[in-house]
């Protein structure tokens, strides 16, 4: 939701979006051009064709057509800037999934694509001229008739809408994903549009296939609606609903044409609104005058309220860290007065913030894995059924004391957990209930069930446990493979920056820190980066569920694999960023024993 009290969507965001809608309707004009000479080509009369498509781009239909279009893919944009997203939607389950696409506000969003996708279809058949024109004609003097071709290419039409409208959601087209490298906005655009309109195409013979494969068993219902309801006679030609006549390859040519065109235009508004929204925004480091405190980079690092504006103020600091040396040397700089280092206190506590988040989130992952397969490997000793290699995995797979040590966890928490785990598996085995285990905690907070699981009665867990063994429950309700996993590196590209800065200005500061600002920080940063690479390896050597439940299940997060890996490289560069910046010197900033000895290994480029 976007929120218009903030400096940044109040200021930026709307002549961003004006601008992408403005260059979208722009686009239509070379577009339509495009359409007109396709729907009308006449390969044996070229001179013909080519010199009456030429008349008409300059006529008062072509014009008044184009205005028509440019309003409903304006307002289709500027409808669909409302929905973006920059983190990966990831369902933790299959009812998430249909939830997701079928709840009323986005079946409300499906029905306006399918209305406008039909205003524009209507006024695209005004394009292409004689038989697609009406909905009527007149075949004699005293009756009307019904136009079935202009039925078909409608209700065509239709169907691609509402098609766009429910995939627009389900696939996650709203997701803005950030470029690796910041180019202009023409480049971008010009590489994009082949893609994009071969991505169309591809789509609408998707639909066109099952489309026409519907309307040769049902195509006589509409047809005979029309027909009762507009008091209207049939033509005598061959009705449409038959083998013969879906065969009419002009009639299938217009309808590729017309649909091909709706997708594309539409995912060129989408792809516009994204290349202007996620291009580098600058930030001040410093202001002069305490109006404008909100709007420098320091503050806006913190600032959590809108997610749109706290990613491109770290990728704003991505960039700045190594291509500005003057913002650099703002950041390195103390205050006047008091000489206190404000800016790189207030950078590096954000960055480390985010990297101890990622962690957290991954020990508590590792854990939940530990604990599962405590309670597997339990159940199916007290069943006298023998344990399976991944139970055994999954029971290995947790924390050991030096592992936890290394984390950042003391040996106090680690034991009261271990204790706290056995403590329910013993519970759980005299009482003969279900543990309540933290990947269904998770997926209990996550669904809105409860705030806190052990306060559910034990009735209803009992009723709720029995709905679950029932196989059509269980298979809406029931967590999808590593969705938990995935959802950890949902925001991974904030963090693929905050470590990309902080290393890239712990290098740059041992040729430009002239107060030493940095050299306070450099044993908890080099500790989180430490701490961070051995948990997110630990994560990777992880076993995955089952490859027959995998197949099973599709969900459109393919970015995440991308970022996992990126994450993971990211981690390692900017270690030996520093490293290899430092080098020796590093041997003199205290760390634990378990991660000087961790830093050794890659100061010895062993990793």
């Amino acid at each position: 939701m976007v929120k218009v009290h903030h400096w940044y969507m109040r200021e930026v965001y709307p002549w961003k979006t004006c601008a992408s809608v403005a260059w979208a309707v722009l686009l239509l004009i070379p577009f339509q051009a495009l359409f007109l000479f396709l729907v009308r080509i006449d390969l044996f009369h070229p001179y013909t064709w080519l010199k009456g498509c030429w008349m008409d781009l300059f006529s008062v239909n072509f014009v008044m057509q184009y205005m028509l279009i440019g309003g409903v893919v304006a307002s289709v944009a500027a409808f669909n800037a409302k929905y973006y997203r920059v983190t990966v939607d990831v369902p933790m389950n299959r009812l998430a999934v249909f939830w997701r696409t079928l709840n009323p506000y986005r079946l409300f969003h499906t029905l306006c694509h399918g209305i406008a996708a039909a205003i524009i279809t209507w006024s695209l058949t005004n394009l292409i001229g004689a038989n697609y024109d009406s909905l009527v004609v007149e075949c004699n003097q005293h009756s009307d008739c019904l136009n079935e071709k202009h039925l078909f290419i409608m209700l065509h039409g239709i169907l691609v809408g509402l098609c766009y409208g429910l995939q627009y959601f389900l696939n996650q087209e709203n997701y803005m994903a950030f470029p690796v490298t910041q180019q202009a906005k023409y480049f971008k655009v010009t590489s994009n549009m082949t893609v994009c309109v071969m991505s169309s195409a591809w789509k609408t013979w998707q639909i066109i296939k099952y489309f026409y494969i519907a309307y040769f068993f049902f195509g006589s219902w509409p047809r005979e609606w029309m027909l009762y309801n507009l008091n209207l006679e049939s033509t005598a030609s061959t009705s449409l609903n038959t083998v013969w006549g879906l065969c009419d390859l002009e009639l299938f040519w217009n309808v590729f044409i017309c649909a091909t065109l709706i997708q594309t235009l539409w995912y060129m508004a989408l792809y516009l609104f994204q290349v202007y929204n996620t291009e580098a925004f600058v930030f001040p480091v410093e202001s002069l005058f305490n109006e404008d405190s909100s709007k420098c980079l320091p503050v806006v690092l913190g600032d959590r309220n809108v997610e749109l504006v706290h990613y491109l103020a770290f990728l704003d600091l991505s960039l700045l860290s190594e291509h500005s040396h003057s913002r650099r040397k703002q950041i390195f700089s103390l205050s006047q007065p008091g000489g206190h280092p404000h800016n790189w206190n207030s950078i590096v506590m954000e960055c480390l913030s985010l990297i101890d988040t990622l962690t957290s989130r991954l020990t508590t992952y590792q854990d939940s894995i530990q604990t599962d397969g405590l309670f597997r490997q339990q159940k199916l000793s007290e069943n006298g059924n023998p344990v399976s290699s991944q139970d055994k995995l999954l029971t290995h797979s947790g924390i050991r004391e030096e592992d936890s040590l290394s984390a950042g966890l003391s040996p106090h928490t680690f034991h009261t957990a271990r204790r706290q785990t056995r403590t329910n598996v013993l519970q759980a085995k005299k009482t003969q209930s279900p543990i309540v285990s933290p990947s269904f905690r998770q997926q209990a907070e996550h669904n809105g069930v409860a705030s806190d699981v052990h306060s559910i009665p034990r009735k209803k867990m009992s009723v709720l446990e029995k709905m679950k063994k029932k196989p059509i429950i269980a298979y809406f309700i029931n967590p999808l493979p590593e969705a938990a996993s995935k959802q950890i590196f949902a925001d991974a590209q904030i963090q693929i920056w905050a470590l990309t800065a902080l290393s890239r200005l712990v290098a740059a500061s041992y040729s430009e820190d002239e107060f030493g600002v940095v050299q306070k920080s450099l044993a908890d940063i080099l500790t989180a980066l430490l701490t961070l690479q051995k948990v997110l390896e630990k994560h990777f050597k992880l076993p995955i569920p089952s490859a027959k439940l995998s197949k099973q299940v599709k969900t459109s997060v393919c970015p995440l694999e991308n970022l996992k890996s990126t994450l993971r490289a990211t981690v390692k560069s900017a270690i030996y960023r520093i490293v290899s910046t430092f080098g020796e010197h590093l041997q003199n900033v205290k760390l634990s024993t378990v991660s000087e000895r961790h830093l050794q290994h890659f100061m010895d480029y062993k990793k």
